[in-house]
């Protein structure tokens, strides 16, 4: 139980330090300066709050099957991408992370649940995960 804890530490400490790490390779330092502006600790709530919102709903309609559901959630994660950032680099390191770990994961689960839905699921999780850490991390870093 202890090893979960620190596995999901390292994974957030790394969510949170690619962002910045990538803005400063491929980005002017005038426009970091500039995404540094828009980072503070309310947007970030925002997209949390955000987050839960999605999640609750998405839980509380009627799906006529779980692939439908998670295919609404993968285009409201762009959606909200668009309205809490909008940054090229976040996006393509988010969609590129998130699959990535997903095809990771595929030889974890048994063969007879392998479902598309679950790795729309993961790949969601994994989305808002790198969103929400992307932004903290450039709040702290700049």
């Amino acid at each position: 139980m202890k090893n979960d804890w620190i596995i999901y530490f390292i994974e957030g400490i790394l969510f949170g330090s690619v962002i910045p790490i990538l803005d400063l390779i491929f980005l002017q330092k005038q426009k970091v300066q500039e995404m540094n502006s828009d980072s503070s600790l309310f947007s970030i709530l925002r997209i949390v709050n955000a987050m839960l919102g999605v999640a609750f709903g998405i839980r509380k309609l009627q799906w006529s099957s779980s692939l439908q559901a998670a295919s609404v959630w993968g285009l409201l994660n762009i959606v909200m991408w668009l309205f809490f950032d909008g940054t090229a680099s976040l996006l393509f390191e988010s969609l590129i992370s998130s699959i990535g770990i997903i095809i990771s994961c595929y030889n974890e689960f048994d063969y007879n649940s392998r479902e598309l839905s679950q790795f729309l699921y993961f790949e969601d999780f994994y989305f808002l995960g790198f969103l929400i850490f992307g932004k903290l991390g450039r709040y702290l870093f700049f």
